[in-house]
């Protein structure tokens, strides 16, 4: 692992420009002895065109090897590389091989995957704090994934989120960020929002702060303006859109949980994802009681005593990592 890392790094100030012209050598060196690399390299060629006999593409790449390996110590090697594959005036474009085969040691190193997504997880229990490579900040809930491919700031900026997240996202005209979800997505250009996305619920909420989002899927779309909020429901793909007080939406990130009207199944999924226990419910009539308020974030125990002092709710610990609900 820590002879990927050396490499990796290498590659990286190759990138920068800021590569000396030892790490230069040692680089083209590891890839052109590497035996993975080297056949990899060697089939592209050799699947390149079959216009050219399979004694010429041996030559050739024995050629490019040599010039490549020799070319911080022989400038004359390089010209030479050169006379040799403008001769193959179609095959010119093989000049680039080199940087080539820096790129696919950098995606053999990292897994051997060109398109790894990178992906943050807030664990059950914790939360996380992301900046993306655009300067968007994204906080994480309990329980939360957020990932993007290598064409991120790139090509586009787009993320899939599972899960609930808050997004501050680094203005760009050229280039909308794209949250995508189960079951639809939000386009913004520079805005902050809320988008709460949870795999185990029937429902997608998106609140929007400030700025402007657009928010859409096969089924419809809406703009939202600030302090408005929109429910899909994923059953029966109808949406409704409200006006909100958006900042009650994001006081998770700072540690003080609010419920809105939410019915003590999603009170115990909440609280199981933040603190990491296993809250079941066995009264089943307790289900769907609601709930409104603030219950801070003093800890699971002083919540609980809130929830059975302003409701017909009571509590038991089962054992040291499950709580049974149930009512009075």
């Amino acid at each position: 692992m820590k002879i990927k890392k050396y490499y990796i790094d290498l590659f990286e100030k190759y990138l920068r420009n800021d590569i000396t012209v030892m790490e230069l050598s040692e680089l083209k060196a590891f890839i052109l002895n590497n035996e993975t690399i080297d056949e990899w390299m060697k089939d592209e060629l050799m699947n390149s065109s079959t216009e050219i006999s399979m004694e010429e593409q041996e030559k050739m790449w024995r050629g490019i090897k040599e010039g490549v390996i020799h070319h911080s110590a022989k400038k004359k090697n390089v010209v030479t590389l050169q006379k040799r594959m403008i001769e193959y005036t179609k095959w010119a474009a093989i000049l680039i091989l080199p940087l080539l085969s820096v790129l696919f040691t950098y995606y053999y190193l990292n897994g051997n995957q060109r398109n790894m997504p990178v992906k943050v997880y807030a664990q059950r229990g914790e939360k996380a704090i992301v900046s993306l490579p655009d300067g968007t900040k994204v906080w994480l809930n309990s329980e939360s994934t957020v990932s993007y491919d290598n064409t991120f700031n790139h090509r586009n900026r787009k993320v899939s989120l599972v899960g609930e997240a808050y997004f501050e996202v680094r203005p760009d005209k050229t280039r909308p960020f794209i949250v995508e979800t189960k079951a639809l997505d939000v386009q913004a250009l520079g805005t902050k929002f809320n988008v709460r996305a949870f795999d185990e619920s029937n429902e997608v909420t998106v609140v929007l702060l400030s700025g402007k989002v657009k928010v859409y899927n096969e089924y419809n779309s809406a703009i939202l303006m600030p302090n408005e909020a929109i429910r899909f429901n994923t059953i029966s793909h109808s949406s409704v859109k409200s006006k909100v007080y958006a900042q009650d939406f994001t006081t998770w990130k700072d540690g003080v949980i609010r419920f809105n009207n939410e019915d003590f199944e999603s009170i115990a999924r909440t609280l199981s994802r933040i603190y990491n226990v296993n809250i079941v419910i066995e009264t089943p009539s307790l289900k769907k009681q609601k709930f409104t308020g603030i219950v801070g974030s003093s800890g699971l125990n002083n919540i609980l005593n809130i929830l059975s002092m302003t409701s017909t709710m009571e509590y038991r610990m089962k054992d040291s990592t499950t709580i049974a609900l149930y009512e009075k």
